[in-house]
């Protein structure tokens, strides 16, 4: 859906007041849209994660002022544009499919056009943070407009590649995409809860600002609307690990993500949640901009953002990434799948990609921020892509290394009336498998979840959310 000329505008202006709010939160001042007025406003816990990022981000502005000779590297027209590249395009050709008539009463059994409301938790990267930056500092800015998983900006038409984006193609009313630069929970970020700097520990926490927003937005219809959330986490816990060893071992990272999903599970009807892992960061070692007159920046920046990414770190860190990657294989081996209106399903395409080359077999650094460590606009487009094709690929047949070549022609898996759901376990085999109930029986059960979530969920969190607006006015 496009954006019309006044919301492009207000857009813009937007941006330039991020920036301000990103110096404020670098020193610790703390917004007036947070200390003042009476709408809930939300601000992360805080963490020792969030504080790393924040202490990141000086870092990186105090680089940049000692060592002018790396800052002028981004300081002509001509490396900009070669760094900033085209968008990923990809013409959408799928036929159209209706949704379901009567809403789909298993999760099983879900059209991409049954989904109404989209969500997703995080780090920087589902934040946005990187995407249509031109400089290091602007890697502050998030343009959650444009992530990956829950970016509304714009369409795909305009060059705006995102997951919301596509399923607008199937229900153009879909509730919760993300609009605009914005910080977390603001009216236009929608619900996307994730915060720049988190790890597994923040998983939970973001869980429930997800189910807070979702209840007290009187457009969605909690109880009964379908629902599909992404979660994408791990490269601040693989960047941290020998800082913080006890915080992100593998069964620490198991820990915080089910933490997570046990809320989903136990408070969220109506829901499919996308598991992601994390790709391996090892190589994020050698990226470089190779036309850059050395010392290049880019190694000061690893230094910075990913401080264990060291020689003698990287063989513990992409043995580490493959832990984290076999803990998720746990959590969705049927732990979440004994409801029938509940699915997590393991998306697992990342885990051995290979980031983008050029022909001569140098990276590709217009898919990589000017921080030479967040995912750049191209990127982010080509990860919706990926997501999508995965999305509509059976369990068992999902890739684990979809690495696409710089010459590939790239097309869009459709769903088709044969079969127009989104794979989960329980459709991608034999369903009995995951002990399905009868029509009749998956009712009762969504009747009986429902009077669960609105017995406990809503007392709950409804009163989470009364603290949080007083301890926000203080």
């Amino acid at each position: 859906m496009a954006v019309d000329s006044g919301r492009r505008m207000k857009c813009l202006l937007v941006a330039l007041a991020v920036a301000v709010v990103a110096a404020e939160a670098v020193v610790g001042v703390v917004p007036p849209s947070s200390r003042q007025g009476s709408k809930r406003f939300y601000n992360p816990p805080p963490n020792q994660d969030h504080a790393n990022y924040l202490a990141q981000m000086k870092q990186i502005v105090q680089l940049l002022k000692d060592r002018p000779d790396l800052a002028a590297q981004y300081n002509y027209a001509e490396q900009r544009n070669d760094l900033d590249g085209s968008d990923v395009y990809v013409p959408f050709n799928c036929p159209p499919l209706d949704p379901s008539s009567t809403p789909p009463i298993t999760a099983h059994t879900v059209r991409p056009g049954d989904i109404k409301v989209i969500g997703a938790l995080g780090d920087s990267i589902t934040a946005g943070n990187g995407v249509r930056a031109r400089a290091p500092i602007e890697v502050s800015m998030m343009n959650r407009g444009e992530s990956w998983s829950i970016g509304g900006e714009r369409d795909l038409e305009n060059r705006v590649l995102t997951i919301p984006n596509i399923l607008r193609n199937y229900n153009p009313d879909i509730i919760g995409a993300s609009d605009c630069r914005r910080r977390v929970a603001t009216e236009e970020s929608g619900l996307n809860v994730a915060v720049p700097g988190d790890t597994n520990r923040g998983m939970a926490d973001q869980a429930n600002e997800l189910m807070l927003l979702m209840l007290e937005n009187p457009a969605i219809d909690y109880y009964n609307d379908w629902k599909l959330v992404t979660i994408f986490i791990g490269g601040n816990d693989l960047c941290q690990f020998c800082n913080f060893p006890g915080y992100f071992t593998a069964d620490a990272y198991y820990q915080g993500i089910q933490d997570a999903l046990d809320l989903f599970k136990n408070h969220l009807p109506r829901a499919i949640v996308n598991l992601q892992p994390m790709f391996d960061v090892s190589i994020v070692k050698d990226m470089n901009f190779v036309n850059t007159t050395d010392p290049n920046l880019c190694p000061f920046l690893h230094a910075i953002m990913c401080p264990c990414n060291r020689d003698e770190l990287l063989d513990a860190q992409q043995q580490l990434q493959k832990d984290y990657f076999k803990k998720m294989v746990l959590l969705t081996d049927g732990r979440y799948d004994d409801r029938s209106d509940f699915t997590v399903v393991l998306q697992p395409h990342m885990r051995d990609m290979v980031p983008w080359k050029n022909p001569d077999g140098t990276f590709d650094m217009s898919f990589v921020a000017p921080d030479c460590f967040h995912p750049s606009h191209k990127a982010h487009q080509m990860f919706a892509f990926m997501l999508w094709n995965v999305m509509l690929t059976p369990v068992g047949s999902k890739p684990y290394d979809y690495t696409v070549g710089f010459d590939e022609t790239l097309e869009y898996k459709c769903p088709t009336e044969e079969f127009p759901y989104i794979y989960t376990n329980c459709n991608s085999g034999d369903p009995k498998a995951c002990g399905l109930t009868s029509a009749r029986d998956s009712r009762d059960n969504l009747d009986n979840s429902a009077d669960h979530v609105t017995s406990v969920s809503m007392s709950v969190l409804l009163a989470t959310s009364m603290i949080a607006s007083v301890v926000a006015q203080l």
